[in-house]
């Protein structure tokens, strides 16, 4: 079974005011980063230039020292307030310049934190694969993903999984149907085909939501978020009603090989949670599975749906996947 829709926590992008908070929020970090990194190195080392930290990491000396960064900490964020959001909306170089190198180092956990990724890594000359919204202009909301070009990307660290690598059979979990194998070894970083089916919009979304129509189906990180911030007659009848969410529904897209990341099963209790071998990604709206780890083969590929797919269990501890 694939995850759950509407189960992704990252605020919505896009919009001026969603732009503006995500910037005073990133500069405060870059800063704070900065300060804490110059305060870290000067206690670990216990020397060097007092304006780089204490110098020494022992009785009411470090107490004090400790307590003043601490102190220049609480006044910095305090400095960076929605009052000041204008200014720093007005600057976009500290955020670009973070979304640059962050994407750039990891497009799959950077694009949960603040970033667009596929709009960043676009913008700094790198090939990416189509976005939704482009792929279903260019194809429909049926084919759009064979428009992706998903294989070309240039991403750092973007490793393509070849159709032959990969095999549907019988899940090794008890009652899980098929389920998904490495074919061969995939090395760590590996990224699966992108999860398909039926694009949806808002108001067939919630037509299958707290139904068993929601098995198959899955909503990009922005859609997640305004489908929880809105009633249910909002998304039967409300403005965004008939306009795509991207959400895809994967029912009766069960092609192995067009599609083999249908067949991905999750860990369902906590002694299945060493098989987990493959975390959820997203860039442009397009769900991907990658591999957390090298992949022997003959494996099953594993991941870890979170904390709201199964009854009774909250999601494997300390495993990237939402």
């Amino acid at each position: 079974a694939p995850p759950r829709g509407a189960t992704s926590a990252g605020a919505a992008r896009g919009g001026p005011r969603e732009r503006g908070r995500r910037r005073h929020l990133v500069a405060a970090g870059c800063a704070v980063a900065v300060l804490l990194g110059a305060s870290s190195r000067g206690f670990a080392a216990g020397r060097g230039d007092p304006s780089a930290g204490p110098s020494s990491t022992t009785g009411a000396d470090a107490k004090q020292g400790r307590r003043s960064w601490l102190l220049q900490v609480v006044g910095l964020l305090s400095s960076v307030q929605p009052a000041r959001a204008e200014a720093v909306e007005e600057d976009d170089d500290i955020a670009d310049f973070f979304c640059s190198r962050c994407c750039a180092r990891d497009w799959c956990h950077c694009d949960d934190l603040t970033c667009n990724c596929h709009a960043a890594l676009k913008l700094k000359g790198y090939k990416v694969p189509l976005d939704a919204a482009s792929a279903q202009r260019a194809a429909g909301t049926s084919a759009w993903a064979e428009k992706l070009g998903w294989r070309d990307a240039t991403i750092p660290g973007w490793k393509p999984a070849a159709d032959e690598h990969l095999q549907v059979k019988d899940s090794l979990f008890e009652g899980a149907g098929k389920g998904l194998f490495a074919a061969s070894v995939l090395p760590k970083g590996t990224v699966l085909p992108p999860y398909q089916g039926a694009s949806l919009k808002f108001a067939e979304v919630q037509q299958r939501l707290r139904t068993s129509e929601m098995k198959y189906m899955w909503c990009p990180r922005t859609s997640s978020t305004r489908i929880k911030n809105m009633s249910t007659a909002e998304l039967r009848e409300g403005p965004l009603a008939e306009q795509p969410s991207y959400c895809v529904d994967s029912a009766q897209a069960a092609s192995p090989v067009a599609n083999p990341g249908r067949f991905v099963n999750s860990a369902s209790k906590l002694d299945q949670c060493k098989d987990a071998n493959l975390e959820i990604c997203e860039i442009g709206d397009v769900m991907y599975y990658r591999t957390t780890r090298e992949v022997t083969a003959g494996s099953e590929l594993v991941t870890n749906y979170g904390t709201a797919y199964w009854k009774g269990f909250s999601g494997c501890p300390a495993f990237s996947s939402d």
